[in-house]
């Protein structure tokens, strides 16, 4: 099973935002999107998981947060090749036997 601290090193290693980013409130685009990404990769590894546990895996404690984050994750998967690349490279460096 993939570990949060995993994902936020594959999302670190894939768009360049470290985990203590990512773990804070900033919003800008690209902590956002990372954030995004991360939540997406803990559904993706954990799919009988809530909204709330992908908000909790980036350090959020609202249920609202994780379903937003998911909603969002969703739609950069269909309309942002840029996000599909991170998803594709971070999938991938999780999917490797190193890591």
């Amino acid at each position: 099973m993939t570990t949060p601290e995993e994902i936020l090193a594959a999302v670190h290693e894939a768009t360049g935002v470290p985990p203590s980013e990512i773990l804070t409130d900033r919003r800008t685009a690209q902590v956002s999107t990372a954030r995004f990404l991360a939540m997406r990769l803990y559904a993706d590894s954990h799919p009988w998981a809530a909204n709330h546990d992908a908000a909790k895996a980036v350090g959020k404690i609202d249920p609202g947060t994780g379903r937003h984050g998911l909603m969002r994750a969703a739609h950069l998967m269909e309309h942002d090749p840029a996000f599909r690349e991170a998803h594709a490279m971070a999938t991938g460096l999780l999917a490797s036997p190193t890591h």
